[in-house]
């Protein structure tokens, strides 16, 4: 059956269905599921790399739902400035290297600027 088809048969939204099929994936196994900790707890998790690491921290920290989303944004930005700095690493690595593989004077300059690092 397909989302739609569900969403047909119950009256919920198809983004509502995905979004527990997403969790019931996620938590398949009952064994990973945290009885203490409510079904938004559990599709909060379902929707990062590593559900039930995320699920066992906040059971383990006690945090709300909205503790746990500013705990998932927080990471989030972490990793997408992570990310804008590796960028710029790699942008910066393929510049020097076409600079060095030019030579002349403006090479020579930037090896001299790289030693003082």
């Amino acid at each position: 059956m397909t989302p739609k088809q569900i969403s047909v048969e119950t009256g919920m939204s198809p983004a509502n269905v995905r979004e527990y099929v997403r969790t019931f994936i996620a938590f398949s196994d009952p064994g990973t599921r945290v009885p203490t900790l409510t079904f938004y707890h559990h599709r909060l998790a379902s929707k990062t790399t590593d559900p039930i690491g995320w699920i066992s921290r906040a059971a383990d920290e006690g945090w709300s739902t909205r503790q746990m989303q500013e705990e998932y944004k927080r990471s989030i930005s972490a990793e997408a400035e992570k990310d804008m700095l590796r960028t710029k690493a790699e942008k910066a690595v393929r510049l020097t290297k076409e600079i060095l593989a030019e030579g002349g004077e403006i090479a020579v300059l930037l090896r001299l600027q790289l030693r003082e690092i």
